[in-house]
């Protein structure tokens, strides 16, 4: 994942955004003035984009982290989708990458799906070379070939890429900036990493364990609105009391309510929900979702999504989801927009 989110997107999108400001669809100033206003949402706003230096066309490079690049390929469309014209063919460029990532970085795969991601790297590429002949491939562009066949020998790529070793830097960045003392700074690092270690092992549980919740209430169905205690009957018949959560962390991702999940298909297409209630039933959690309408907009590759008055609550396992990443909603133009991290359907 690092040949793409630290070597190929930077890459492109120095190259793509260059063009696209030839063009003059937007400035960079204007660029930069988005990218730091867009009111991005919990882990957006943590993995937020830096803003495109200046000199990023004769660096070929935006720079930036992997998560940052992830986060900004992503919500480019959203951005600044409304400013290229439809046909645009650097647009596409970028369009198809963004589809490579959302493939690369699903947890399940298909022959079907593989077969897709195989098409799209071969038309990403055929179409790079075609808008910039001049351009020169980097090796990660050919490592970015093999990709279908490794996961059909390993399985998903997110299940064995190096970005945790990578965050292991931090502890060590921390270090360096608190000590401020640079005399045997690897002794250093090596004690105070060996005392991190030992505090931690000498906890109870070394592990999180894989569900957290916060501010539990336990309440009766009766007391709760009518649409809500509906959608609890319906699926627990005779329960007579029920733990509500604001949040949960379940193997290590939080849920709010707010949100929005990804579950069940229509006509090929992901259907969405607004997440509602969180509940706990047996010590297992369950969503209690608003079913929305979806349309999905190719020029943006996101979903805008519309409630749909006609349908009822429901409530919905993890296992059920077509995706375990919640989604953020953003508002553009007046619409309620999402864009997913993973390909959503199998």
């Amino acid at each position: 994942m690092h040949d793409l989110l630290e070597g190929v997107i930077p890459n492109e999108l120095s190259l793509c955004l260059k063009s696209l400001i030839s063009k003059n669809y937007f400035t960079l100033d204007h660029l930069n003035a988005i990218i730091h206003s867009f009111p991005y949402k919990l882990l957006d706003k943590t993995n937020r984009p830096q803003q495109i230096p200046k000199s990023f066309a004769l660096k070929g490079s935006i720079g930036g982290n992997c998560h940052e690049n992830w986060t900004l390929l992503r919500l480019l469309p959203l951005m600044i989708g409304d400013k290229i014209p439809e046909k645009e063919k650097t647009w596409q460029i970028l369009l198809d990458l963004k589809d490579i990532v959302e493939l690369l970085a699903t947890s399940q795969f298909s022959n079907e799906t593989l077969c897709y991601l195989e098409s799209k790297i071969s038309d990403h590429r055929s179409l790079l070379k075609e808008v910039f002949p001049d351009f020169h491939l980097l090796p990660k562009h050919h490592f970015l070939e093999h990709y279908p066949e490794v996961i059909r020998r390993f399985g998903p790529l997110i299940d064995f890429w190096t970005i945790r070793f990578e965050a292991k830097h931090s502890f060590f960045k921390r270090v360096v900036h608190d000590v401020k003392n640079f005399k045997n700074i690897l002794l250093t690092l090596a004690t105070k990493h060996q005392l991190s270690l030992a505090y931690y092992l000498d906890l109870p549980s070394l592990f999180r364990p894989d569900l957290e919740v916060g501010h539990v209430a336990v309440v009766s169905p009766e007391t709760l609105e009518h649409s809500i205690k509906k959608a609890i009957e319906l699926k627990y018949a005779s329960i007579t009391t029920i733990s509500l959560a604001t949040h949960a962390c379940l193997h290590g991702t939080k849920y709010s309510e707010g949100m929005f999940l990804s579950v069940g298909h229509t006509s090929g297409l992901p259907d969405f929900g607004k997440l509602v209630k969180i509940i706990i039933v047996s010590n297992s959690v369950s969503f209690i979702i608003e079913p929305f309408t979806a349309w999905y907009i190719e020029h943006l590759r996101s979903y805008e999504l519309m409630k749909n008055h006609a349908s009822e609550l429901k409530i919905v396992e993890p296992h059920e989801l077509n995706g375990y990443h919640p989604l953020y909603p953003y508002i553009r133009a007046g619409k309620v927009m999402v864009t997913p991290k993973t390909f959503l359907l199998h």
